[in-house]
């Protein structure tokens, strides 16, 4: 049978169903293409919205209209752009970086001289 390429020898009914399955595999790979393309661009609009968040941390006026969502949001990116995790292996200086971070990007305290 000549699934791949139909040729003279393949029954009018192996063409088709050979030129069917081309047809299907085409289209399952268009719809994965656009997928992953919503998906980029899904996460592009997420990056520049958490960007946006965390700039506005920065301000005083401005953190106050984040909600507690937003300021997690970026204090979860924050972490991963250091390669940390919350539940993950961290030595004694990175928790208390972490928690410094959680208490001032998440909960809004007061910030602190590092050296606390």
């Amino acid at each position: 049978m000549c699934a791949v390429t139909p040729c003279g020898s393949c029954s009018p009914e192996v063409r088709s169903e050979a030129s069917g399955v081309r047809s299907e595999v085409h289209r399952l790979f268009e719809e994965e293409h656009q997928r992953i393309e919503q998906d980029a661009k899904q996460k592009d609009a997420d990056d520049s919205r958490i960007q946006a968040n965390g700039l506005k941390l920065l301000d005083p006026e401005k953190a106050k209209t984040l909600t507690r969502e937003e300021r997690l949001e970026i204090y979860h990116r924050s972490l991963a752009a250091m390669g940390l995790k919350e539940d993950g292996p961290m030595t004694p200086d990175q928790k208390k970086l972490v928690n410094r971070m959680y208490r001032s990007m998440v909960l809004g305290e007061v910030k602190t001289p590092p050296n606390e």
